[in-house]
């Protein structure tokens, strides 16, 4: 078996860098990154958003933490000391895992005329119309009976 990432990291590398995949190899959240880069989470991610290298650091550390985690599962399948149901809700939380799926009584899109679903559009993003000027030459908004 490979040795951690933490094991395997080149000579040089910055001491914030190394101490964020030490975090993220053994679960660690992005919540736990702030903390240790002493940061607010609207500039954590604004430094994703502005720094490629950064975002790109992140995006690894991600991937170990969510290996972290599934390895936790994978290798506790038989342990009966092994709390399950607290595993399955942080995965839950980390994946948007969920026991049943909603079922909605919507009017599909495809039966839709076009202007029930540019008003359909308004309804869940209203700013998407200013967005797209096509959008604004569908004619006459239609209110949807519902």
């Amino acid at each position: 078996m490979k040795k951690l990432l933490s094991e395997r990291l080149p000579e040089g590398t910055p001491e914030w860098h190394k101490d964020l995949v030490q975090l993220y190899e053994v679960g660690g959240s992005d919540s736990e990154a702030v903390v240790i880069l002493d940061l607010t989470m609207p500039k954590f991610y604004a430094l994703m958003d502005e720094q490629a290298a950064f975002r790109e650091i992140i995006e690894q550390c991600r991937a170990l933490s969510d290996a972290f985690w599934d390895s936790q599962g994978r290798l506790n399948l038989k342990n009966k000391e092994f709390n399950t149901p607290l595993w399955i809700f942080n995965m839950k939380n980390r994946r948007g895992w969920a026991e049943k799926s909603e079922t909605r009584d919507e009017k599909l899109v495809r039966d839709m005329n076009i202007d029930e679903l540019r008003n359909r559009i308004i309804k869940t993003a209203p700013g998407l119309i200013d967005k797209i000027p096509e959008l604004k030459n569908w004619g006459q908004v239609v209110p949807i009976k519902e």
